[in-house]
């Protein structure tokens, strides 16, 4: 008899299948706004600090992002995607929500991203969803996980994009994944450079506080800290002494 996995093993998934298998909630999700946010901060409250069911959550939404099929399974994948990111401006964002979930879980997150993009060297279609899915989230990830000084990570990735394209030999369908796979290059290169610029801007024009900058970009404030020390190293913002009372 094959014993059963323990619960918290398997928590992090099942609260992903309900997400991804309730139509209501994925119109909520793909819609954005500040509904969406409230079944996240719902999510991320119930896996509290069981990293084992944080990662199998997270695991779960790449696992979906593979599928092609019916209503319902493009629904699952869109939806996946939906919970990992947001868009604006034309640009996918890590959800600020689950920033800290994927910041926490990063090796998981990783391997899971790699295998979802591997799946596609034996399915699919070039401009199938699976594939704009993964890239989509891949420009996310790699803007939220720190890949710097971890060359074989990137070159991880991007062996594994480059096999994607091998099997195609119609310049327009390389051409579709080679120009948003150039968007995930970018942000291997510079993976703090939208944060440090939101940093900057708030620290200098507004002046405000670590916990008030974390507070309004839904960072965490080690986060913010670090931004603000890569900031004084390039010296575009001032180190401020604290002052002392009289």
């Amino acid at each position: 008899m094959t014993a059963e996995r323990p619960l918290a093993m398997n928590k992090g998934a099942q609260l992903a299948e309900q997400l991804l298998n309730n139509r209501d909630t994925l119109r909520i999700l793909s819609a954005g706004g500040p509904k969406k946010e409230e079944i996240l901060k719902d999510i991320v409250y119930k896996l509290g600090y069981d990293v084992v069911s944080q990662a199998n959550f997270l695991i779960m939404l790449f696992e979906s992002m593979t599928t092609e099929g019916d209503f319902d399974v493009t629904n699952r994948r869109d939806g996946a995607l939906a919970i990992l990111t947001d868009t604006r401006d034309g640009n996918v964002r890590i959800t600020p929500v689950m920033k800290i979930l994927v910041r926490n879980e990063s090796a998981p997150v990783y391997s899971a991203y790699l295998n979802a993009v591997r799946k596609q060297t034996k399915e699919n279609d070039p401009i199938s969803g699976s594939i704009d899915t993964l890239l989509d989230a891949g420009s996310a990830l790699v803007r939220c996980i720190d890949l710097s000084g971890r060359g074989q990570k990137k070159e991880n990735i991007l062996n594994a994009w480059q096999s994607v394209t091998v099997g195609f030999t119609d310049p327009k369908e390389q051409s579709h994944i080679h120009l948003k796979l150039r968007d995930i290059e970018v942000g291997m290169a510079h993976p703090f450079v939208e944060l440090d610029d939101q940093v900057e801007q708030l620290r200098n024009n507004k002046s405000l506080s670590y916990p008030k900058i974390a507070q309004q970009l839904g960072e965490s404030q080690s986060d913010i800290e670090a931004s603000v020390r890569r900031l004084q190293a390039a010296g575009k913002i001032e180190k401020r002494t604290k002052r002392r009372n009289s």
